[in-house]
This record gives structure tokens, sequence and C-alpha cells, in this order.
């Protein structure tokens, strides 16, 4: 599996619908691949966000964004050999 493949395949992944054999791959690949696993977690921040976007709450959300999530997208573009204009 490529990153590009990774990526086409995170829902699925995240969502438990991915099926077996593409699963083994994904993981297979989050094994070997720092910059992907890297992503995976900046994925999984941003859709925790989004919920906490839509559900009520009290706590106040932080307008800051994490270096590492920062760090992380970056190395995915730059690995994906995507700019940042695109």
């Amino acid at each position: 599996m490529t990153c590009r493949e990774l990526i086409d395949f995170i829902m699925e992944y995240e969502d438990g619908t991915l099926p077996e054999k593409q699963r083994v791959l994904f993981e297979e690949h989050l094994s070997l691949c720092e910059d992907c696993v890297h992503y995976l977690a900046s994925y999984r921040t941003a859709v925790q966000l989004g919920k906490s976007l839509i559900m009520p709450s009290n706590e106040k959300v932080s307008t800051q964004v994490p270096e590492k999530l920062i760090r992380s997208i970056l190395a995915a573009r730059q690995a994906d050999g995507t700019s940042l204009t695109e």
C-alpha cells in the first residue's frame, strides 16, 4: 500500500469498515511509514475537533493549532509531493 492509498482508505479504516485484506495492508504500511502514522494521528485529531464543534460543551476550545499537527500535515504533503498552494 502506498501513502496515497492509505489516505484513500483512512475513513473506512477508522470506521472499521475496511475489508480485512486492505486493513492488513493498511496496518502493514503504518508499521513502515512514520509519516503516515503522524498523518493518521492528525486525522484523528481533526475528526475529534470537528465533533467537538457540533457537540454542546461548557469547555473552552483552544484556538491554538498544535505544532505537532502542523508538522505532520506538512510532512505528509511533502511525502505526497503536493504543495501548500494546491
